[in-house]
């Protein structure tokens, strides 16, 4: 298991704001966007623990016999390609469901596709990251 840390050099992003606001409301927040649109790059600002799921097929595995077990860990934990291990959607789910907010937040991080909208329980949000831009276009603030 890979643990979080922010990236030295990392540059604020307009969504920064919504994902703070969201991690306090919701169980789950899933960043969606294009890939190389710094996803990962602004959810490890937010995360205090975290499972890399693009690292080994032993990780993999291992999280695929228990998928619950990748929730283990600080708060917001960040399931970084968690659609690569089958079960993980599901075990988030369920812990958005039977946690209070405060400790099953999670932040998910979703290729551009969609996962069914209806599967989503009200614990949860999606917050778009479309593009790498640091600086608003409306008030030329970072």
């Amino acid at each position: 298991m890979s643990v979080v840390t922010p990236t030295p050099g990392y540059q604020s992003r307009i969504a920064e704001s919504a994902i703070d606001k969201a991690l306090s409301a919701v169980g789950a927040v899933v960043i969606e966007g294009p890939r190389a649109c710094g996803k990962t790059w602004t959810a490890r600002q937010f995360a205090r623990s975290g499972v890399l799921f693009d690292g080994s097929d032993e990780q993999r595995m291992a999280f695929a016999v228990d998928p619950a077990r990748t929730l283990d860990g600080d708060v917001p934990r960040l399931l970084d390609e968690w659609h690569l291990v089958p079960g993980v959607w599901n075990a988030m789910r369920r812990a958005c469901t039977d946690r209070p907010i405060d400790q099953s937040t999670r932040l998910a991080m979703q290729p551009d596709w969609q996962c069914n909208p209806n599967d989503k329980s009200t614990r949860m949000t999606n917050q778009p990251v479309r593009q790498i831009n640091t600086v608003s276009p409306r008030t030329g603030a970072t």
